[in-house]
């Protein structure tokens, strides 16, 4: 966009121009959801501007830095949805390596928290 290089997420602002808020993830994002002060995203990545991030990720709205919130799963999500304080998260993915049949993440804990 605009002659620039955007990895996995950015910003457009209303005329169709990219911002300058890009953070870089390293791969796919499938699914995002617009909290009231991060962007929850989700796909087949592992790190978000360097920092690893297990396909799952908040990051902050205004300096597009990941929160602390690090669930870490280990495959690939594909829908983030929150109700209150709860969220549930899809996908192909396991949190907990001897339970591969685990497929739905439901937590309490609302990222950036």
């Amino acid at each position: 966009m605009n002659g620039a290089f955007y990895r996995g997420l950015t910003k457009l602002n209303r005329n169709g121009q990219a911002s300058n808020w890009c953070p870089q993830i390293n791969n796919a994002v499938y699914t995002i959801y617009n909290g009231e002060t991060q962007l929850h995203v989700g796909g087949s990545f592992n790190m978000v501007n360097m920092v690893t991030r297990g396909s799952l990720a908040s990051i902050d709205l205004v300096s597009g830095k990941p929160t602390n919130w690090h669930p870490n799963t280990n495959g690939t999500v594909r829908d983030i949805q929150i109700n209150d304080s709860t969220i549930y998260v899809g996908g192909a993915f396991s949190l907990y390596p001897d339970k591969p049949e685990i497929q739905l993440l439901h937590s309490t804990n609302k990222p950036g928290n």
